[in-house]
């Protein structure tokens, strides 16, 4: 496989990931609008709260599920943010302080050489070392 076409096949499945993160957001929006501030089950309930007539006084989010979603959506970011992070130093050459000039929430740098190490075999490369230039 030659550079180019990893480049290509990997963007392609960067532009997936990112379908999947709207498709799981989209969902957090659905079951958040039927949530019941005043239900029993709901971790976060609000004091003083009247039973909203909407809900019929009973409880329509299934919270395993909803923490399913929340968690899903979380390692779809987390994993598109890495595997974007490692596309742009392998093929873009561009230094990680160009990337994602103001972060609080550092990423985790060792599954960033992962991903470029995979890369790196695919095109029959060394892989003894990667340097991410921090």
């Amino acid at each position: 496989m030659t550079r180019k076409e990893l480049k290509n096949t990997i963007k392609n499945e960067l532009k997936l990931e990112a379908i999947l993160i709207r498709e799981a957001k989209n969902e957090r929006r659905q079951q958040t609008k039927y949530i019941n501030p005043c239900c029993d089950c709901n971790p976060y309930p609000r004091k003083n709260c009247r039973r909203d007539v909407k809900f019929g006084g009973e409880c329509v989010t299934n919270y395993t599920d909803w923490w399913k979603i929340l968690r899903n959506l979380y390692r779809f970011r987390r994993d598109y943010r890495h595997r974007h992070i490692a596309y742009c130093i392998f093929f873009n050459n561009t230094p990680y302080e160009n990337i994602e000039r103001k972060c609080e929430n550092y990423p985790d740098f060792a599954s960033i050489k992962d991903y470029i190490k995979i890369w790196m075999k695919e095109l029959n490369y060394e892989t003894e070392d990667v340097c991410l230039g921090t």
